[in-house]
């Protein structure tokens, strides 16, 4: 009885080697196109509103998922507070002094305080900024 592929007889025997090697071969060698199969070209593009898994929300200035937020805080001991609600990803970064800092928290975490100190018997702040937005 002859061994077949897709119903057809095989004539020509191969051996295992060739049959691996020919498995192996990543490189197409059929010739099978994206569309034949059903698949997206490998350079497309898609709209913002397409995208719907695994995604950053999109920025908005309403409230809710999205949300971007700024403020400040720049006298007193005050602390700088975060909307309530949700995840938030956030910037800050301290008047008079270089660098930023972020990080995530939930909505009305504290996310730092204005930092007094003394020259000549006199109190100055480091005021406190930030950029906010919300994710979950």
């Amino acid at each position: 009885m002859p061994i077949l592929l897709n119903g057809n007889p095989i004539v020509k025997p191969v051996d295992n080697t060739s049959l691996k090697i020919h498995i192996d071969d990543k490189s197409n060698p059929h010739d099978v196109t994206y569309s034949q199969i059903g698949a997206a070209a490998s350079i497309h593009t898609h709209s913002v509103d397409q995208l719907t898994t695994n995604v950053a929300p999109k920025p908005q200035s309403t409230t809710g998922i999205g949300q971007w937020w700024s403020g400040s805080v720049s006298d007193g001991n005050s602390n700088l507070y975060l909307p309530s609600g949700g995840t938030w990803a956030y910037i800050t970064n301290r008047s008079n002094i270089p660098g930023v800092s972020g990080g995530i928290a939930s909505g009305g975490a504290s996310i730092g305080a204005v930092h007094s100190y003394w020259v000549d018997n006199q109190q100055h702040y480091h005021g406190l900024n930030c950029v906010a937005w919300r994710i979950n």
